[in-house]
């Protein structure tokens, strides 16, 4: 077997034969040292394929470099690559540990085989003396290939020096990166590494405490950037930082034991230091007496800020009426605001303000008090899918109802159909919820004005053969109340929910689906986005981005709602849910707990036309780890409505959305039967004719079957 040797002699990253040393893979690679300073590397059988310094297009764990291995393919006959990338001899250290990070780039498992091995032999290229300390799977070293995993290897007790190698063997393996490897004496690393108090310019740490360490030493750094061992030593297990620039930054602890010995850093937790922040709250007048009380706050609300006469951006207040907008940058600065036309209001008058912002003056305060609206009744109600409805597994939905006027509504009730032969109801978020054969009743708070309630709704889907992946689960529900609404047209909704076998927990659903006919494209595309912590920790902070697109008419943007309290930031089509502070529990800890969602609706364009396609994709930021790129939901304006269960293309029905009468145009063959059921089968309709009565339906989704002497089809329909 031909083998390759590329060797450099030279002094440790840090300190070559010391107990302990950390490499992060920065210093200069070149064509003639092919390694890092001190470092070998070994290439069976070939040296085509060989460990180098990565490039941007493959990331580092911090800093600009990681070690990268590129894929190598042989013939089949050949000799199986392996390739080997050794340390400079160190001082094993007592009770040492090995820690470095593992990250891959393909999903899925290409047959790699990773392994650590350690020699006390004085050659690093006597390959027969290195033993193995510990081997894995692509999916057993990385769970989340795409992303850097700690990886944690005892060291035996070796009196003198030892030399550690990084080997992969496998044909067409996936690519490996590792960063950051560091040896050191197996102090006990502290835990729970915590942020809070984040404020403008500084950040408190805390962490619990281990049985070794006396002191401790942090590490603020720019993201980016690796630990100096230069931090700052305290004796407590809390420190405050500040007077910190606006930027990203991250924190690093780890342990002094009594003996001297460092433990590995823990934390690496991340936190965004901003410079120039304006807040307020915008209430209103409720009662006519030119004061705004603190309880009537306005949630979900548009509020358009302009600096300094430019374009304004839009932030969106939370569920306490609060908006902020961040990175206003110091100075003094001449702030416009003003908010979106809300139900029952006229002619809000901008409001105008100049505000100083300095290091010591970092956040500038302005509420909104709009005046007394008009008496409006308008109650509005959406269900959201916040879980993939899996066959056998409990499935939930969210129910948003939302008083868009300005009249307090006591008494209210929900009325939501299921398919009770596919659906077993489990419980709901509800404290009055009356369940028959196949609805659910729910009697509502009382509503203030402008506010909203919500609540989950659990079900468990039933196994196969009642619900099977691609089946389609049906809701139909009506908001009722005791006065007139107003805007009647929003007290009726529908839900079609596909049922998955597997399904990506990070996605965008369109509740419209894919294909909407023309005479609805001047009704609202309802989005909801579905995210989901699977890492191993969790996530201080989690940021969605989604671009909106051009067929939008991005000035209709509405908020529906949200698991959790986020700010909204608007600049034009690009949009920002920032949800600070939600510490999002990991998949393998609480499964339920590790999930979130936050849901919109947007109109498309005026002048929409037949063949328009409206994309959406959502990028999703777990702390400040690379994005998870969703699915791309599509929805596209069509003349007919395709269905997959029309075997032919039996007749052609309208108007869909249906209020009184459904015209069946027939294509082939002459009209037999005219049948319509509702969503648990049974017959509501039957005629013989080209035009079909609908008034006397309640709003909902209906099955069409058109019968002829051609053959028939099915076709759904919505009531409205």
């Amino acid at each position: 077997m031909k083998k390759v040797l590329l060797t450099v002699m030279g002094m440790l990253s840090l300190s070559g034969h010391a107990q302990g040393f950390f490499e992060g893979f920065e210093s200069p690679w070149t064509e003639t040292t092919a390694a890092p300073p001190g470092w070998t590397v070994v290439n069976q059988p070939t040296s085509v394929i060989t460990w180098k310094q990565s490039t941007p297009n493959q990331p580092a764990l911090n800093g600009n470099y990681a070690a990268f291995l590129d894929r190598e393919t042989v013939a089949v006959t050949a000799a199986i690559p392996q390739d080997w990338l050794i340390t400079p001899s160190f001082t094993v250290p007592a009770n040492g540990m090995l820690q470095f990070y593992s990250r891959l780039t393909l999903e899925g498992d290409q047959g790699g085989i990773y392994k650590v091995l350690i020699s006390t032999d004085q050659d690093a290229t006597n390959l027969s003396a290195y033993t193995e300390l510990y081997s894995a799977t692509e999916l057993q070293i990385n769970p989340l290939q795409l992303t850097y995993t700690a990886k944690n290897v005892s060291l035996p007790p070796i009196s003198g020096t030892a030399r550690i190698a990084f080997v992969m063997t496998g044909n067409n393996a996936d690519r490996w990166l590792i960063d950051d490897v560091s040896i050191n004496s197996t102090c006990a690393a502290p835990s729970n590494v915590v942020l809070s108090d984040v404020t403008l310019n500084g950040v408190t740490v805390n962490w619990q405490e281990n049985d070794t360490a006396s002191q401790w030493e942090i590490e603020v750094l720019p993201v980016g950037s690796i630990p100096t061992g230069a931090g700052v030593v305290v004796n407590d297990m809390s420190y405050a930082v500040s007077n910190l620039p606006p930027g990203d930054f991250k924190v690093y602890v780890r342990s002094i034991c009594s003996n001297g010995n460092f433990s590995a850093w823990s934390g690496q937790e991340f936190f965004t230091i901003t410079s120039g922040k304006l807040s307020g709250t915008v209430t209103f007048d409720a009662n006519g007496d030119d004061f705004c009380d603190n309880s009537d706050i306005l949630a979900g609300l548009e509020v358009k800020i302009s600096v300094n006469d430019d374009e304004p951006i839009s932030v969106y207040t939370n569920a306490n009426g609060e908006y902020a907008l961040y990175g206003l940058g110091l100075g003094t600065k001449t702030i416009s605001i003003t908010t979106a036309s809300l139900q029952g209001f006229t002619n809000i008058s901008p409001v105008v303000q100049e505000v100083t912002l300095t290091n010591e003056i970092t956040e500038a305060e302005i509420n909104l008090c709009l005046p007394q609206p008009e008496d409006v009744t308008d109650l509005s109600a959406v269900l959201l899918p916040v879980s993939a409805a899996r066959p056998g597994l409990p499935v939930t939905y969210n129910l948003v109802i939302k008083n868009e006027g300005s009249k307090y509504i006591e008494n209210a009730q929900v009325v939501i159909n299921y398919s009770s032969p596919k659906l077993d109801y489990n419980e709901s978020d509800f404290s009055s919820v009356s369940v028959t054969e196949n609805k659910l009743t729910i009697e509502l708070n009382a509503l203030a004005a402008y506010s909203s309630q919500s609540g989950s709704i659990q079900f468990t889907l039933k196994q196969p053969p009642v619900n099977n992946g691609e089946d389609v689960i049906y809701f139909a529900g009506v908001i009722t109340l005791t006065d007139t609404d107003d805007v009647p047209e929003n007290n009726n909704f529908t839900l079609a929910s596909a049922v998955v076998n597997s399904f990506d927990p990070n996605d965008v659903t369109v509740l419209e689906g894919t294909e909407i006919y023309l005479d609805q494209a001047d009704d609202y595309l309802t989005y909801v986005v579905r995210f989901q912590n699977t890492g191993n920790a969790e996530a201080l902070r989690v940021r969605v981005t989604n671009t909106l697109d051009d067929l939008l008419d991005w000035d209709t943007f509405e908020l529906i709602g949200s698991s959790h309290n986020n700010n909204v930031t608007r600049n034009g089509k690009e949009l920002e849910f920032l949800f600070e502070g939600i510490n999002l529990n990991f998949l393998a800890d609480n499964e339920e707990e590790s999930q979130g969602f936050l849901s919109y609706k947007i109109k498309p364009k005026a002048g929409s036309e037949i063949g328009d396609v409206f994309s959406n994709t959502a990028e999703i930021y777990f702390d400040f780890n690379e994005a998870i790129v969703t699915n791309t939901a599509t929805t596209e304006i069509v003349a007919v409505l395709g269905h997959k269960e029309n075997t032919i293309t039996i007749a052609t029905l309208y108007p869909n959305p249906v209020k009184d009468q459904l015209h069946v145009a027939v294509n082939q063959g002459e009209l037999k039967l005219v049948t319509v059921h509702d969503i648990n089968g049974r017959l509501c309709l039957s005629a013989n004719a080209t035009t079909v009565d609908t008034s006397a339906l309640n709003s909902g989704i209906y099955f069409v079957k058109v019968t002829t002497d051609a053959g028939s089809a099915n076709y759904k329909i919505i009531k409205q």
